[in-house]
């Protein structure tokens, strides 16, 4: 039987914490490899951002290659052939480039506090 259909998230996250931190680390990387198939993006981050009904939605931030120009609903779309509805990302933005640490690893808090202060303008 399915681990999914015994126990909920939140005791699988409590009980098994390597094992479900590990299987969302795997379904980040496959959205984020997905949004990079177009052969358009450079670079693309999946981030979860706040949401009042579901807790966290996931919001795609891409980097699109030098010279191109993308459409954020054709890859919505794009996702959405591919993914369950409820893994697709709510919003895409773009960026020139995604910040990254001294290792080279992608800071999603900052595309975190990015996404969230453009809602904050967008609600004024």
């Amino acid at each position: 039987m399915p681990i999914e259909s015994r126990f909920s998230t939140e005791t699988v996250s409590r009980q098994f914490p390597c094992r479900y931190e590990a299987a969302v680390s795997l379904e980040l990387m496959r959205k984020q490899s997905l949004l990079q198939t177009g052969g358009r993006v450079a670079e693309a981050a999946v981030v979860g951002v706040p949401h009042p009904i579901f807790g966290e939605v996931p919001a795609a931030f891409v980097a699109p290659m030098p010279g191109t120009t993308l459409d954020p609903e054709a890859i919505r779309r794009r996702c959405a052939a591919r993914l369950a509805d409820y893994k697709v990302p709510v919003e895409v933005r773009f960026v020139e480039r995604l910040p990254r640490n001294p290792g080279g690893k992608v800071v999603k808090q900052e595309l975190k506090r990015a996404w969230l202060a453009g809602r904050e303008e967008e609600s004024r």
